[in-house]
């Protein structure tokens, strides 16, 4: 049934990004369609990187097609040929003349999901730089703790286009009257894929998502999803941590039907900390998420602009804050 469920999903991902697709297409009036417009109509790539495969896109959806791991497009083989295609193109996916799978904006789409959910593991391989792990059974546990002070900013170079968000507000009785201590961090817990993951703390003065390797092992996840990453955390004495790699992972924030799920890019570090993720402001900004530290909590928007509310966990965020002391100096 699990499989099933699976499955079922990504053919419904499928659906979505044709249907997407759709959407996208520029609306024109009707003394302005011509036939220059319909022909220069390019849809636009969903993901602002992508995941580089060691084997080509048309071999890729025919093995994952035979596998029933995908289905076709319910049209697929009755498409009509558009008036003089080129004949010498052919998709595998949507089995039609016009462009080629490896120029399929649909199939790329669809793969870069499907690598991100950890399926495609075996065509990423020869491309991941994993690094050698330490001798001596790895790194000290005083090294460990000590670079779990590195954490929290990173260099990067990114430009994006603010959404649009419905107004969120706090009033006095969002605050949880069962927390007394009104300086401790936001701790809260989260889906991430199939697992509960608790000790989420988020932190909106840092600019990275984090994932401990610890939870990445607790997760059992294939090493061979780790997508290269150039660049190190940053830590306010300056220190150094070495990134592993990154990696996309379904996350859900909230509890059904109060909840909104989205894909977040982790980078993954092996080193101590009292938490097992810390969100940052990539994760606030896809999810439209607000955090109070006041009242201790976060409120974020669901599609139909409510706005859902989650409180600090206060024992959770208490034991973090005792952990944290612990560490040697």
């Amino acid at each position: 049934m699990a499989e099933f469920r699976e499955m079922e999903k990504i053919q419904i991902d499928i659906e979505e990004l044709q249907q997407a697709r759709k959407t996208e297409k520029p609306h024109y009036r009707d003394d302005d369609k011509t036939q220059d417009n319909k022909k220069n109509f390019k849809p636009t790539l969903r993901y602002d990187s992508y995941t580089q495969f060691n084997t080509k896109y048309d071999d890729i959806i025919k093995k994952i097609l035979n596998s029933k791991l995908i289905k076709p497009p319910r049209k697929a083989g009755s498409y009509p040929d558009s008036k003089g295609a080129d004949r010498s193109k052919y998709c595998s996916f949507h089995q039609k003349h016009r462009h080629t799978t490896d120029e399929c904006v649909i199939v790329k789409d669809l793969l870069e999901r499907l690598a991100r959910q950890g399926h495609l593991d075996k065509y990423i391989g020869n491309h991941i730089q994993r690094r050698a792990p330490p001798s001596g059974g790895g790194a000290t546990s005083s090294a460990r703790k000590r670079s779990y002070q590195a954490m929290l900013s990173i260099e990067a170079d990114q430009t994006q286009t603010p959404p649009h968000f419905p107004q969120i507000t706090f009033q006095p009785d969002d605050h949880n009257i069962n927390v007394t201590n009104l300086d401790d961090s936001v701790v809260i817990s989260l889906q991430l894929r199939d697992l509960l993951v608790k000790k989420v703390l988020l932190d909106p003065g840092s600019s990275a998502d984090v994932l401990f390797y610890f939870i990445f092992q607790k997760m059992k996840l294939s090493s061979n999803i780790l997508q290269p990453f150039t660049g190190d955390l940053v830590g306010f004495s300056g220190e150094r941590v070495s990134v592993m790699g990154s990696v996309w992972l379904q996350t859900t924030l909230g509890e059904d039907p109060l909840s909104k799920t989205s894909d977040i890019q982790y980078l993954v570090v092996d080193c101590f900390s009292p938490y097992n993720l810390i969100l940052d402001r990539p994760f606030l900004n896809r999810f439209g998420a607000i955090v109070f530290t006041i009242h201790l909590c976060v409120k974020f928007p669901l599609q139909d602009n409510t706005i859902a509310i989650i409180h600090s966990d206060a024992r959770e965020a208490r034991e973090c804050y005792n952990n944290s002391l612990k560490r040697p100096n």
